[in-house]
C-alpha cells in the first residue's frame, strides 16, 4: 500500500507549473537569503502564517538545490509518511485490520495525493496531526510505565508545539483532546 501511495504522489508530481501560493512559498524559501530577509518575505506575502514550512523548504533546498523540479518532495514525502502513520492511528484505536482499509483509503484520496504535490504544508500538516493523536493515545495508556509516559509527553508536546507553529488549526486538535480530558475525567473519574 505504501508503495502505491508514493506511485500516485510520484506520478505527474511536476506536471502543472506552480500556483501562486506554491511560487510565493518557493520565492520565500530562497537559500541565499539571510535568515531574516526570509522571515521579513514571510511577512509580507502571508504575514509570517506559512513561516515554519518556508524555514523547512529553505533547509531543504540549501541541501538540495534551489530548483522548482525538486520543490515538491518535502510534501510528497510527509504525505507518503502519512500513510503508516494513519495505519498505526488505526491499529492503535481499533485493534483488527480495519488499518489496511484506511491505509488504501489514504493511498486513494484524491486530495490527499494532490496536496502531497503542491508546495504548501497541508502535507506536513495532516503528517504532525496524526502523530500528535498517536502520542496523545500513548499517554493515555494505563499499561505503560512512567518513563515511557514522560517520553511520550515529551514527544507529544514537541509535535504539538511544531503543528501549532506550523498552522493555527492545529489549536482545533489540541482543544479536541483536552475537552476528551476534561470529559473523561468528569464522567469516569480517570
Amino acid at each position: 500500500i505504501c508503495f502505491i501511495a508514493l506511485f500516485f504522489r510520484i506520478y505527474n508530481l511536476n506536471f502543472e507549473d506552480y500556483w501562486f501560493d506554491e511560487q510565493t512559498s518557493f520565492w520565500v524559501a530562497d537559500p541565499i537569503l539571510s535568515f531574516t530577509d526570509t522571515i521579513e518575505r514571510s511577512k509580507k506575502i502571508d504575514f509570517g502564517t506559512h513561516i515554519v514550512f518556508n524555514i523547512m523548504l529553505k533547509k531543504f533546498f540549501l541541501f538540495f538545490n534551489y530548483d522548482p523540479q525538486i520543490g515538491r518532495i518535502i510534501p510528497l514525502v510527509f504525505g507518503v509518511l502519512s500513510i503508516p502513520a494513519i495505519s498505526y492511528l488505526t491499529f492503535q484505536i481499533q485493534k483488527d485490520r480495519s488499518y489496511i482499509f484506511v491505509a488504501f483509503l489514504c493511498t486513494i484520496n484524491f486530495y490527499l495525493i494532490s496536496y502531497s504535490q503542491e508546495l504548501r504544508m497541508y502535507s506536513l500538516m495532516f503528517f504532525l496531526s496524526i502523530l500528535s493523536i498517536i502520542f496523545y493515545f500513548k499517554i493515555l495508556e494505563e499499561k505503560i510505565s512512567s518513563n515511557k509516559k514522560y517520553f511520550f509527553s515529551v514527544i507529544y508536546f514537541l509535535v504539538s508545539l511544531l503543528g501549532t507553529c506550523v498552522h493555527i488549526f492545529f489549536f482545533i486538535i489540541i482543544f479536541s483532546q483536552l475537552v476528551y480530558l476534561i470529559l473523561n475525567f468528569y464522567f469516569n473519574k480517570k
